[in-house]
């Protein structure tokens, strides 16, 4: 009896270290796809905005140049060009922007993001160069601040204050 109760006790035992064994191993395998997997998400959010942040600094840097071709009233087939480079690069924004909010939901950095487009615009109304000037430092500002949100996101994955664009801890 005795050899049957050490058996039943040494078959317990082995099922429950087995199953230990497992519920430990199948926790560090579900904890290390979830990171693997956020990790992945970041990645992805980082080459997202970085993209969309370097097609708004040519973007910018465009306006900027156009609005001194017209300026010193460059020839025509030159301002051409340049207009034809103005579309295609507000057309890369918009859709590495689409790309961006395909790999976050955090809508206040969205919206930075939108206003971090349509900033540049402004260059294009300038009155004289202190107006152009003043304008770009302006648009700079904004980009500085959807940069600082984006560097805040991706560092932390928190979601940015609505209000002031920072995080919301």
């Amino acid at each position: 009896m005795e050899a049957v109760l050490a058996s039943t006790v040494a078959v317990v035992g082995t099922l429950m270290g087995a199953w230990v064994t497992y519920s430990f191993q199948r926790r560090a395998v579900e904890r290390a796809d979830r990171l693997h997997t956020q990790e992945r998400l970041r990645q992805e959010q980082l080459t997202a905005y970085s993209a969309f942040i370097g097609i708004l600094m040519e973007y910018r840097k465009n306006l900027y140049f156009r609005w001194r071709l017209k300026e010193e009233e460059a020839p025509e087939e030159q301002r051409a060009q340049e207009r034809a480079e103005t579309y295609r690069l507000r057309s890369e924004a918009e859709h590495a922007l689409a790309r961006a909010r395909l790999v976050t939901g955090d809508v206040v950095l969205m919206r930075l993001a939108s206003r971090a487009l349509s900033a540049p615009s402004s260059l294009r109304h300038a009155v004289d160069r202190a107006d152009l000037v003043a304008r770009r430092g302006e648009v700079e500002r904004v980009h500085d601040e959807f940069v600082e949100a984006v560097a805040r996101f991706i560092g932390r994955g928190d979601p940015v204050d609505a209000t002031s664009g920072t995080r919301a801890d």
